[in-house]
């Protein structure tokens, strides 16, 4: 039996790490040996949450030049039996070419050229495919076949010092125009404080500190915001107690997926199809658009919330207030 680890690598971004999960976890029943995973500085501490990684390997993302000769030697005292690329970038694959293998695995039509480095193509059949799907038509290429989808992931516990019922609000994303506007959820957060007697707790990263102390002021009720407050691993703890997480299409959506808290994300210009929250817990909220006439979500990366400011209040307040129940 082959006893030698396999290697993971999945840079970015902070959702998109979690997505390989329940591929991981099925290699990891299959190979029964350590699993490696290659990933940027900041996700790290994410990287260490999950279940089935036995060693993090972190890419020098900004210091190349400096850590690369480090980095490298780092991956090469390992001699990998498969290394799996769930990227599907020029910089990743290159990555895959430099670890000690024979068999390098990934997507056929993986961006930048970057299929030119495996060994082990991938075909993913369909253009409207969820990253969590892709990733277990890896597993699928091997024969194994997933039975129940699972995100083995153990994130610190988080105790609060508030009275439930507690509904976590992250207001912000990396783009502006998937960000649904401070205004309406501060008028979801006041009706869910005077009709639930809700929490309101506000999620987000240190960039996102300026939006959510404007969001604060303006809720009338119990307000605790953790905005930049917490590391990834604090912050899916505290994703993992609140009742029910609201918030844009961003990374720490994908967390409350992931730890099976109730979700309901709004959705703009990107497409819930591919990178919605998954699983049965969640519930995307977002403007119907006629077959062929979808926005193309690469053109959105502005200050462009048109398609976003279609979603009404009264919708996800009773969205909202029917989970609560």
């Amino acid at each position: 039996m082959d006893e030698r680890p396999i290697l993971i690598i999945k840079l970015s971004s902070l959702g998109d790490v979690l997505h390989p999960l329940p591929a991981l976890h099925l290699l990891k029943e299959h190979y029964q040996v350590p699993i490696h995973w290659v990933t940027q500085p900041e996700y790290s501490s994410l990287v260490e949450c999950f279940d089935d990684v036995d060693k993090v390997i972190v890419f020098p993302r900004r210091n190349v030049l400096r850590g690369l000769r480090s980095f490298i030697k780092t991956l090469r005292s390992t001699d990998y039996q498969a290394v799996f690329d769930f990227q599907g970038l020029l910089k990743s694959a290159l990555i895959a070419k430099f670890a000690k293998t024979d068999k390098r695995v990934g997507f056929a039509d993986a961006r930048e050229g970057a299929d030119i480095f495996y060994s082990d193509l991938v075909k993913v059949s369909g253009d409207r495919v969820h990253s969590v799907d892709r990733g277990l038509s890896i597993c699928s290429s091997l024969g194994l076949e997933c039975s129940e989808v699972r995100f083995p992931v153990s994130f610190p516990e988080y105790n609060f010092d508030i009275a439930g019922p507690l509904v976590a609000l992250a207001p912000c994303s990396r783009w502006a125009s998937k960000n649904w506007p401070i205004a309406r959820f501060a008028e979801l957060a006041n009706a869910l404080v005077k009709q639930k007697n809700a929490s309101i707790v506000l999620l987000g990263s240190p960039d996102d500190r300026e939006e959510c102390a404007e969001l604060e002021k303006r809720i009338d009720g119990k307000v605790l915001n953790i905005t930049g407050k917490c590391s990834i691993p604090e912050l899916g703890g505290a994703i993992e107690k609140v009742d029910l997480f609201i918030g844009n299409d961003s990374g720490p959506m994908h967390m409350a997926a992931a730890v099976k808290t109730p979700v309901i994300a709004l959705f703009g210009p990107t497409d819930p199809v591919r990178t919605g929250p998954y699983g049965y817990l969640a519930d995307v909220i977002g403007p119907e658009f006629t077959e062929g006439e979808e926005p193309d979500h690469r053109s959105f990366k502005n200050e462009d919330t048109t398609v976003i400011e279609k979603i009404a209040v009264s919708v996800v307040l009773q969205k909202a207030l029917d989970k609560l129940s």
